[in-house]
């Protein structure tokens, strides 16, 4: 059995999944995480969207300023294996000019 690899202790990866509304209370855990993240120090942060069923709009006003936190520190948070639909939604709200979108995380 191989050992396991360490991870870079700058890079956090974050993922939620199922539905995550503001509404529903599951914003403000997922916001945490993200907020922690960045306070921590972390270069990188990677929100892996991919399991995510649904996101309201609260919670994309919460990404942009997650993200505007990150910038302010110097640091990055880029989506992770969005989906088509989420990369649409991103598209036509006109934010995904402002959050990163790649498709694997180790792009």
């Amino acid at each position: 059995m191989d050992a396991p690899q360490p991870q870079d202790k700058h890079v956090v990866v974050v993922n939620p999944q199922g539905r995550v509304a503001a509404g529903d209370g599951a914003a403000t855990p997922l916001r945490d995480k993200l907020i922690s993240a960045i306070e921590e120090g972390h270069g990188s942060i990677l929100l892996d969207v991919g399991q995510i069923s649904y996101l309201d709009s609260l919670l994309l006003g919460e990404l942009v300023q997650a993200y505007a936190s990150a910038i302010k520190r110097g640091a990055t948070l880029r989506l992770v294996n969005a989906t088509k639909r989420l990369k649409d939604l991103l598209r036509i709200t006109k934010l995904d000019k402002v959050l990163q979108i790649v498709d694997h995380q180790h792009d």
